[in-house]
């Protein structure tokens, strides 16, 4: 059978204490969401150059009420997703080699998919519970970190994938789960410092709401493709 690239394997997650926590080393293979040629800097405003901020709370007695039951996270993939910018149509039929690929990997974004649904619950769940950043960063970490895997995806797709059509499809579907990411990155940095501001919380669950919408986009088209016969 064919061996396809995977994700290097996690490190541990470091502990956090009062809210601090340090995001991935930049250097990991696959933990660069930037590798889809979508840029990971961060408004200068935030003080920082990398998208792999250091997220950093303070302590507040008064803790924030935030609604997450108007964003929850999407299962399937949205409209939004078939109402994009005309783009190549489906081919109909695949390279021995592109199918192999569209199979392992479809498969494997599923998997990642309800991985990262069971993190945006954890970390929606922390908000509802009013809980303070050291929880809620943590949790915002671990749905980054899974959120990267499909991101590796489609980085790797993009570069594998034989037909031109299917490349530009999957790196354009790509592109836009890394930009929304991205924004999970600095909205989730911003809650921490700004805590306890409703504003601030709403915005990084909003913001995940829209990543959770495209990664089952993404993962949906790559149900698509791999249907192709």
């Amino acid at each position: 059978p064919a061996s396809f690239p995977l994700p290097p394997p996690l490190p541990p997650l470091p502990p956090t204490t009062d809210g601090e926590i340090e995001m991935d080393d930049p250097a990991s293979e696959y933990a660069g969401i930037g590798s889809l040629g979508v840029s990971t800097a961060v408004p200068p405003s935030t003080g920082e150059s990398e998208g792999y901020v250091k997220l950093q709370g303070k302590p507040d007695p008064s803790p924030p009420v935030i609604q997450t039951d108007s964003a929850p996270p999407q299962t399937e993939p949205p409209t939004t997703e078939n109402r994009a910018s005309p783009s190549p149509p489906l081919p109909v039929s695949l390279s021995l080699e592109d199918s192999e690929l569209l199979s392992f990997y479809s498969s494997q974004s599923l998997s990642h998919l309800s991985s990262l649904a069971d993190a945006i619950d954890a970390l929606f769940s922390s908000v509802r519970g009013n809980q303070p950043p050291r929880v809620f960063v943590s949790r915002g970490k671990s749905l980054i970190v899974t959120a990267h895997k499909l991101v590796f995806i489609g980085d790797t797709l993009s570069r594998l994938l034989a037909s031109p059509d299917l490349r530009a499809k999957v790196t354009a579907s790509g592109g836009r789960l890394c930009q929304a990411l991205k924004a999970v990155v600095v909205a989730t940095k911003g809650a921490a410092q700004a805590y306890p501001s409703v504003p601030a919380t709403q915005e990084m669950v909003d913001r995940v709401a829209e990543l959770s919408q495209h990664a089952a986009g993404f993962s949906g088209l790559l149900q698509r493709l791999a249907e192709i016969s």
